[in-house]
């Protein structure tokens, strides 16, 4: 796929962060540029590669204190992003205490989105609706040797989830009335 070529100043008015001359550099890099200092891509990322390699302890440095410069954006950046991708979030979550326990097995956002839908966006134990606020519950609790898969998955208004704990399915059922 070849660059177009682009000026620095016509990649400066539209606010681009890289130009392509067509012009390769003093190295022989035809590649892009930086328009801020008209630098080849390459050479520039060399350059820094080797820097970080001679100062680890600046480097970690800098990190922690791009971080620190920037932590509201980046908390809100990430709250930003759970928000939009709440599923996806959860499911991963879950993959990742499955892991833990040495559980296994794999639910994705889709998996829960469509158990959303079979359960008609009701609770499994309540029938009451939960809208947007439902927990993704285990039937068989990963602390007791459930696994992370599709078929241990169900949708559960928040307060059922916090009642039914890591507590057996039938046990409570049999607490909340529903088998004898």
């Amino acid at each position: 796929m070849a660059e177009e070529i682009i000026s620095r100043a016509q990649a400066r008015k539209q606010g681009l962060p890289y130009y392509f001359s067509g012009i390769p550099c003093l190295n022989g890099h035809i590649s892009k540029r930086v328009t801020s200092d008209c630098h080849c891509y390459p050479c520039k990322m060399e350059k820094k590669q080797k820097w970080a390699k001679e100062n680890p302890e600046k480097k970690r440095f800098q990190k922690a204190q791009s971080y620190l410069r920037n932590r509201e954006k980046c908390l809100e950046s990430f709250k930003r992003y759970r928000q939009n991708n709440l599923a996806s979030f959860r499911a991963r979550n879950n993959k990742r205490k499955a892991i833990k326990r040495f559980n296994g097995g794999v639910h994705t956002a889709k998996d829960v989105a469509s158990i959303y839908k079979a359960q008609k966006g009701k609770c499994a134990y309540c029938r009451e609706k939960v809208g947007s606020a439902y927990h993704v519950d285990h039937i068989i609790a990963l602390a007791n040797g459930g696994t992370n898969e599709r078929c241990n998955i169900q949708v559960l208004c928040a307060p059922c989830n916090l009642r039914k704990g890591r507590k057996d399915p039938i046990d409570y059922a049999r607490s909340q009335g529903m088998l004898l």
